[in-house]
């Protein structure tokens, strides 16, 4: 049988995955794509700026004229005791944050030797006594020999009264009812004399931070406070003793009114900035009122009456002349100004405009905003109360162009 003819069979290629990665590619470019979407949709938006215009009557108004001013609170009333007597502490009673009445004992010391040296001076008074009386009965007694004896006695009693007062300062008490505000003493320490007693420090106004970081103990009375600021040399002439007063607790909403008490004319300087000091009596005691904590006043020191002003943001500078687009037929005019005082967001004007006058002011708000007089929105309104009325300007104290330095103050 002849053999059949074998037919090679046909070998095939391997398949490629071309096609595969073409799709998978393609997904791909369709997920980034939908994701580059969704991030340009949900992305944040940021407000874009613009300026808006609008016109103003220029008015005539009385304007306050206030001085601004920063310091710290502290109670009226503080005591700032330590002891007068040597000696070792036996006992202390006073606790940080407790209250205390006027006349009560804090802390002691060892009164032993006090004690014995009230002894010895009362022994010395009546031999010095003793002794007048026998110069005084002796025949043919000079008077010189009287007044020398009659000195002995009086040098006796002198250093009993003394020893008597080191004795009773041997128990530290406070003059003022109050609270605890610091203790710097414990059992066995030993305190020398010299120091301030209580009652000599007590009822301080407005007690320097020094003394009381060197006072054993102090006692505060968180009923009535006051505000320690500084002024410098502009507006020191412009407050006086009694002028009202509008405080404010920085970071907080706590406010209260109250009058200047003290104006320092002895400046210190630091840095190359000249200040002088100044104390606020406040009124009341409204919560959130803490020893040390930071407060910004406001002090009327006087009215204006009848001021012609406009807004300060409605004022330009053309060629070095103050100038405001005045409103005339309906189109805005260039014209010059003369200025006088800065009140706040309100300049006075004294020539170039007149009451009933429209100006234009341009102001610069995010998307969305809108200009308000109270700062609602966000946006301070030039001119509308923005700012208080009366008040330096925040910006360092700059005027507008043309304005009188110090202005308003």
């Amino acid at each position: 049988m002849a053999d059949q003819a074998t037919t090679p069979s046909r070998v095939q290629k391997p398949t490629r995955p071309r096609r595969k990665w073409l799709w998978v590619a393609g997904a791909m470019v369709i997920v980034l794509a939908l994701a580059g979407a969704v991030f340009m949709l949900l992305r944040p938006q940021t407000p874009v700026a613009t300026t808006r215009t609008f016109t103003l009557p220029v008015t005539k108004t009385t304007e306050q004229v206030t001085v601004n001013l920063t310091g710290t609170l502290a109670p009226q009333n503080q005591a700032n005791l330590s002891f007068a007597s040597a000696g070792t502490v036996t006992s202390v009673s006073a606790v940080v944050g407790s209250t205390v009445s006027a006349g009560q004992v804090l802390a002691t010391i060892d009164d032993t030797q006090l004690r014995n040296a009230v002894t010895l001076a009362q022994a010395n008074v009546t031999a010095a006594r003793t002794s007048y009386s026998t110069v005084a009965s002796t025949s043919g007694v000079t008077r010189a020999q009287l007044s020398n004896a009659q000195a002995q006695v009086d040098s006796a009693v002198a250093k009993l009264s003394s020893a008597k007062t080191s004795l009773s300062q041997a128990r530290l008490t406070t003059p003022i009812a109050g609270t605890v505000a610091s203790v710097n003493l414990t059992v066995g320490s030993q305190v020398g004399s010299g120091s301030s007693g209580g009652a000599s420090a007590a009822g301080v106004l407005g007690s320097s931070g020094s003394a009381a970081a060197s006072a054993q103990i102090v006692v505060i009375s968180p009923t009535s406070w006051l505000v320690n600021g500084t002024v410098g040399p502009a507006d020191v002439a412009s407050l006086k003793p009694g002028q009202p007063v509008a405080a404010t607790v920085t970071g907080t909403t706590v406010t209260t009114t109250g009058k200047v008490n003290t104006v320092g004319i002895v400046a210190t300087t630091s840095s190359g900035s000249t200040t002088f000091p100044v104390t606020i009596l406040l009124d009341g005691n409204p919560a959130g009122l803490y020893d040390g904590v930071g407060v910004t006043a406001v002090v009327t020191t006087g009215t204006d009456p009848d001021v012609l002003s406009v807004p300060t943001a409605a004022i330009s500078n053309t060629g070095g002349t103050p100038t405001v687009q005045k409103m005339v037929n309906g189109s805005p005019v260039t014209t010059d100004v003369q200025l006088g005082k800065v009140y706040g967001d309100r300049t006075q004007v004294a020539s170039g405009v007149a009451e009933g006058d429209l100006v234009q002011v341009t102001v610069r708000v995010a998307a969305g905003q809108r200009p308000s007089g109270g700062g609602s929105s966000g946006v301070n309104f030039p001119g509308m109360g923005g700012q208080g009325q009366g008040q330096r300007p925040n910006n360092g104290g700059a005027p507008p162009a043309g304005a009188p330095a110090g202005g308003g103050g």
